[in-house]
């Protein structure tokens, strides 16, 4: 029933390690989990000499959870969805470090028993999201999702550009400050890629650039680095090499990974530095006008209209706003 992988034991269905050649994940240290088993088997009721037999989801509970064939769960109710809607064979499968063990253990378990052949290629396994005092949990009060940053006006794009400037192996500590970093960088990023777009000779037939799309493909490749393919990406963006056209081009294939919009003709969000600049270069030219130095001031006005930026002097003092 399930390729000789278990046996019973006084009336249990209990699963045997060995049997399955070593292809369990994270099962590879077996005197690791002898020791740990001791700890909990009652000795009346277990063969401490054939101990590697003896894990069952009654007998070591919360360590190991492996399945007991008379009690479905969770486990073994995914595994019957997969299988009927997936196939017996999977290319990636994601999930946090937390379900290492013992679920994708069990997964793998059940899904090669059943089978008699390898289950899935990669695990692609995200370390947690922390913030400042550990690790994130309801208990400790907010807790963080989606909708939450929604409410408090961040873009969830600029908390995936935030995710993606680090390594998914690596835990990632979150803050407000750190997220309205993130929201800075992903507005000015827009702003730059919509001005691209504005220049870009549409009528132009190009090829993508290979070098470019290679680099990225390298970085993606390099177990998913996704913090040097945003690399490859500023530097596309400041390549003064590349026509618009070339760029947009690119741009549009990377974001077929990155997932960020890059493309789409959102209402355009000025960043606070933005803000800043252009409010500083404003009373610059309202000096110059008052200083009768009209030529200086034109300058500034074309120097702003360059960046997409429309000025428009009213009773009220000078307005802008910003070029679609």
């Amino acid at each position: 029933k399930f390729m000789g992988t278990s046996e019973k034991m006084d009336g249990l269905e209990l699963f045997d390690p060995k049997r399955m050649s070593g292809r369990i994940l994270g099962m590879g240290d077996i005197v690791s989990l002898v020791e740990k088993a001791t700890e909990v088997i009652d000795e009346k009721e277990a063969n401490l000499n054939n101990v590697e037999n003896i894990i069952s989801i009654y007998k070591l509970k919360d360590y190991l959870n492996y399945f007991y064939v008379e009690l479905p769960n969770s486990t073994s109710c995914l595994k019957t969805f997969s299988l009927k809607y997936l196939g017996n064979k999977m290319d990636i499968h994601c999930g946090g470090v937390d379900n290492i063990f013992p679920h994708h253990t069990n997964e793998i378990a059940q899904s090669e028993s059943y089978t008699g052949e390898k289950w899935c290629n990669y695990f692609v396994h995200g370390e947690y999201l922390n913030d400042k005092t550990g690790k994130m949990s309801k208990s400790k009060g907010e807790f963080l999702t989606l909708s939450l940053l929604e409410s408090k006006g961040y873009n969830p794009l600029a908390y995936r550009l935030l995710c993606l400037q680090s390594h998914y192996r690596n835990q990632l500590v979150f803050s407000y400050e750190s997220l309205d970093m993130a929201q800075n960088s992903y507005d000015k990023l827009k702003n730059r890629i919509d001005n691209i777009k504005k220049n870009a000779n549409t009528l132009q037939n190009l090829e993508l650039n290979s070098d470019y799309i290679q680099e990225f493909k390298n970085a993606i490749n390099d177990d998913l680095n996704t913090s040097s393919a945003l690399t490859v990406l500023y530097n596309t963006i400041k390549d003064n090499k590349l026509s618009d056209k070339e760029k947009i081009l690119l741009i549009e294939e990377y974001d077929k990974v990155l997932s960020l919009s890059l493309l789409n003709d959102d209402e355009i969000k000025l960043s606070d530095d933005e803000k800043k600049k252009i409010e500083e270069m404003i009373e610059k030219r309202n000096n110059f006008k008052k200083e009768k130095k009209y030529e200086d001031a034109d300058k500034i006005r074309n120097e702003l209209e360059k960046m997409g930026i429309i000025l428009k002097d009213t009773r009220e003092g000078t307005k802008y706003e910003v070029k679609k």
